[in-house]
């Protein structure tokens, strides 16, 4: 008796284990998984100049803002290509300040990690052009060169903010540190990466299946407990 007793225990809670399991499920929190991301993406980066070495003793804290198109390559979604306008204002020691126009292309890495959060690295260059706000001399252009590492995470679909330093390097006129706090907004085309979804809680209906009882069989009651089940009912 005991052991049908027990059988039935067993059988009881091998039916409603899996809905504590669903349940625990259903009532998860936030949860991050594979989603769609746009290939193509526009930033707008401000950001503090810190000037470097020699150029300390010329130049002031300044500040810069850039205009970025990057295209993820959907090949390798990894890579990305880009092209950058950008202006910069740097003061100079002897009251004018210096302002340069810029245009490039550049190219990076992209890296998903948990949590939502991507860190990328890059190298751009192109061409600056630079005058005295003053108009105490002559204006002038050359090359320049900025690698860069970054980091970003998205608060919605299509909109993420982003910390980047680089080293930005006007070849000719200034060398420093750039540092700053932008975002980017996710235009068309489709590419993998990480993102935040909110599970919440959710209705068992549909989740899997549920372990049911089809049938109980019993062993032939011992001879010595037929008189016992004369009065009492099996189990």
């Amino acid at each position: 008796m005991n052991r049908r007793a027990m059988s039935l225990v067993l059988v009881a809670c091998l039916s409603v284990a899996p809905l504590f399991a669903q349940s625990a499920k259903a009532n998860a929190g936030p949860e991050f998984r594979s989603s769609e991301v746009s290939y193509l993406s526009l930033s707008l980066l401000p950001s503090l100049a810190i000037p470097l070495g020699q150029d300390a003793t010329y130049f002031n804290l300044g500040g810069q803002v850039e205009l970025e198109a990057a295209y993820r390559l959907p090949a390798l979604p990894w890579l990305y290509l880009s092209g950058a306008l950008g202006y910069g204002l740097l003061p100079v020691e002897f009251g004018s300040s210096v302002s340069a126009v810029s245009g490039g292309i550049g190219v990076g890495a992209v890296y998903e990690l948990p949590f939502g959060l991507s860190v990328y690295s890059g190298v751009s260059g192109g061409y600056f052009y630079g005058l005295l706000n003053d108009g105490s001399g002559p204006p002038g252009g050359n090359p320049y060169l900025f690698p860069y590492v970054g980091i970003t995470y998205p608060v919605t679909a299509t909109i993420s903010i982003g910390l980047e330093t680089g080293y930005s390097l006007l070849f000719g006129l200034y060398n420093g540190l750039n540092v700053g706090l932008g975002t980017s907004i996710s235009l068309g085309g489709k590419s993998r990466a990480y993102q935040l979804h909110n599970v919440g809680t959710q209705p068992l209906i549909g989740e899997g299946s549920v372990l049911g009882v089809e049938e109980l069989v019993f062993e032939d009651v011992l001879p010595m407990f037929y008189k016992h089940y004369d009065d009492n009912p099996v189990g």
